[in-house]
């Protein structure tokens, strides 16, 4: 491949260290001496000195390890919370590079002009690299063969926590703090004139304004959530000929009714709700979708449908109150119902609930609903498959 002879020549002059070729090459540290403490603050202050890159993130950890794994021809070595690690020569200087996590990388060496040179190199490498893998990237995509990383748990979590913030709303009451005299003034007339500060309705109103806020960031991730489980559905279901940008191309309304029979209770309810949500809700402060309005002689301006008359659009200061947060979460919650008793892919909420690649690959799917029979035996499948999962991310391997 022609990016295998770019990659080698960016990596002409750096070679691998091996102590029967570059031990001479060696930099010596500081002499050990009797004082163990004074010993490791100076190699402290030795390595500090010859760090040449700090948790460098572009390029990327895993672009790096891949190309100078790739112009060794082999895969590096690993240790413990480091995918990868190896020393290097060129130019006659010595170079330990590592991995820190998957996250960043760090080079230590001599400071000296060639030092900023095998940077570049190693740098030049890892865009060679990068460029390649996305190229194979983007026509393997467009053959289906791909996964789909998702944030299902991320979004639940923030779900949840916005969600208790606004459950607030239904038992949010006035304080009945006691009246604050803040200024008097006495006018020519000599009346005499109080203001007082009203502190506990100052409370409630701020305190309606966070709960307020809280729901409408729930409405927002709920509905993101929701386009997750619509992936996996799909991934799990009767895809009927379609691909994944196909199906995500859809209009929202036409991805429920994809995956979910909306002709038949619970989807049925589930789906009128949630459209109601949509358009009430979620259209207006994810997209800003506007109200039209019009005006009538000695009305004012009036919505143009009268449907629209009670929309949250109609009050500049909140969308939701103690009803309207309950009805809502209510729909949500019947919504979910629908997707968690599914009679066939009751087990696809289960998947999508963890952090586990939604994969496109019929053969993958197959090795994961095959063991449907039961929720037990499922339960158990999830569980091995996020037990190397937990693995793979902690490096336990």
């Amino acid at each position: 491949m022609n990016w295998k002879r770019k990659l080698s020549a960016a990596l002409t002059g750096v070679e691998e260290f091996s102590h029967e070729n570059h031990e001479a090459l060696v930099e010596e540290g500081p002499s050990a001496t009797d004082d163990r403490r004074a010993d490791l603050i100076a190699w402290s202050k030795f390595r500090d000195e010859r760090r040449l890159v700090d948790r460098c993130i572009n390029p990327s950890s895993y672009l790096v390890g891949l190309a100078l794994g790739q112009h060794f021809g082999h895969a590096l070595r690993r240790t413990d919370k480091m995918v990868w690690t190896t020393t290097i020569v060129f130019s006659r200087g010595v170079y330990e590079l590592n991995d820190w996590k998957r996250s960043s990388w760090e080079m230590y060496g001599p400071r000296t002009e060639q030092a900023t040179v095998l940077i570049r190199k190693i740098s030049a490498a890892a865009t060679i690299l990068g460029g390649a893998l996305q190229d194979e990237n983007k026509r393997r995509i467009a053959e289906g063969d791909f996964a789909l990383a998702h944030q299902s748990s991320r979004l639940l979590s923030y779900y949840l926590v916005q969600r208790a913030e606004a459950k607030r709303l239904v038992h949010l009451k006035p304080g009945d703090e006691e009246l604050v005299k803040v200024a008097e003034h006495v006018t020519e007339g000599g009346s005499k004139i109080e203001q007082f500060l009203n502190v506990g309705m100052n409370k409630y109103l701020s305190d309606w304004r966070r709960a307020d806020s809280a729901a409408v960031a729930a409405v927002i991730l709920f509905f993101g959530f929701l386009e997750i489980v619509f992936d996996a559905f799909f991934v799990f279901g009767d895809r009927r000929g379609l691909t994944y940008r196909q199906f995500r191309n859809l209009d929202w309304r036409d991805r429920f009714k994809f995956v979910v029979d909306v002709t038949k209770s619970p989807a049925k309810e589930a789906y009128e709700e949630m459209v109601s949500v949509q358009k009430r809700h979620r259209h207006v402060v994810s997209h800003g979708a506007p109200l039209f309005v019009v005006q009538h002689s000695g009305l004012g301006f009036i919505p143009a449908d009268p449907l629209d008359a009670e929309s949250p659009q109609m009050n500049p200061l909140f969308a939701f109150d103690a009803d309207e947060v309950s009805a809502t979460f209510a729909t949500f919650d019947r919504t979910l119902t629908a997707f968690e008793t599914h009679p066939t892919l009751w087990f696809a909420y289960k998947y999508v609930q963890t952090p586990l690649l939604l994969y496109l690959d019929d053969n993958r799917v197959q090795e994961i609903v095959k063991h449907s029979g039961s929720a037990e035996e499922f339960d158990a499948e999830i569980d091995r498959r996020l037990e190397l999962l937990d693995a793979f991310i902690n490096m336990d391997y």
